[in-house]
């Protein structure tokens, strides 16, 4: 069979690169008749002047018929290697063109052009690039996200005093009113008794005397209170998206004036 027979080894030659290419297996059955064939190509690239050889090979076999074991030698190879005359004068040319680069003036121009883009884009819309980030940042600041986050920080230390002044500013984002609106509204419209039993304790740590203060502080369960104050935030955000989906798909169906 082809696959019987061993690859064969090539070893490393100063001056000359080796590439072996993959070996070509065929096997033949004729009527219960084997036979196998392996052809290996190997391509020798001589890289300089001057006298090569390149090595001999033996390949081992085994004659099915005498029960032998036989070899085949390759002999070695000398060869006298010599400049290609053609690629005399390439040599010279690829020197002259690394001591001598051309200047980039392709560079160049796409440097000036990209600088004159810039510089118009800065003269003429400057200032309002500039502008972007501060209002970006006053539109954060008076989101009702953003006032709710500081809540729930505030929340989270346990500042009952801090607590309720944001608990203020975040019902007027919540409900898009530029004045205070009464926590009872708030607690009307979530309808959860554990938001407004904590809100109650909450109040009265605000309230109690220097005696009760502490007593007072520790019946505020912060944790439940946050927790609860995220439901009925989603509760109220979602009742008034179906409030305005309502009005938007009602206001078709009256008449134009």
């Amino acid at each position: 069979m082809g696959m019987a027979f061993p690859p064969l080894r090539f070893g490393e030659i100063d001056g000359v690169g080796i590439y072996p290419k993959q070996p070509e297996v065929k096997d033949q059955s004729n009527r219960g008749d084997l036979s196998g064939q392996r052809v290996e190509t190997v391509v020798y690239v001589f890289e300089r002047e001057g006298s090569v050889t390149i090595p001999g090979h033996i390949i081992p076999w085994f004659d099915l018929k005498t029960e032998q074991m036989n070899f085949i030698k390759f002999p070695s190879r000398s060869l006298e290697v010599s400049a290609n005359s053609a690629l005399a004068g390439r040599h010279e040319q690829i020197a002259e063109k690394v001591e001598s680069p051309p200047f980039p003036w392709r560079v160049l121009g796409w440097i000036v052009g990209l600088s004159a883009i810039i510089g118009f884009l800065v003269h003429r819309y400057g200032l309002a690039f500039v502008d972007v980030w501060p209002r970006r940042a006053a539109r954060i600041e008076a989101s009702e996200a953003f006032a709710f986050k500081r809540l729930c920080q505030a929340c989270r230390n346990q500042e009952s005093q801090t607590t309720a002044n944001l608990l203020g500013k975040w019902l007027m984002r919540l409900y898009g009113q530029s004045f205070p609106v009464p926590v009872d509204r708030f607690l009307s419209d979530a309808g959860d008794s554990v938001l407004t039993e904590q809100i109650v304790r909450m109040n009265e740590g605000l309230y109690a005397n220097d005696r009760n203060h502490h007593k007072a502080e520790n019946r505020w369960n912060w944790l439940r209170m946050l927790k609860r104050l995220i439901f009925a935030r989603r509760k109220i955000r979602n009742g008034h998206r179906n409030d305005e989906l309502f009005v938007a798909r009602l206001s078709s169906l009256n008449p134009a004036k």
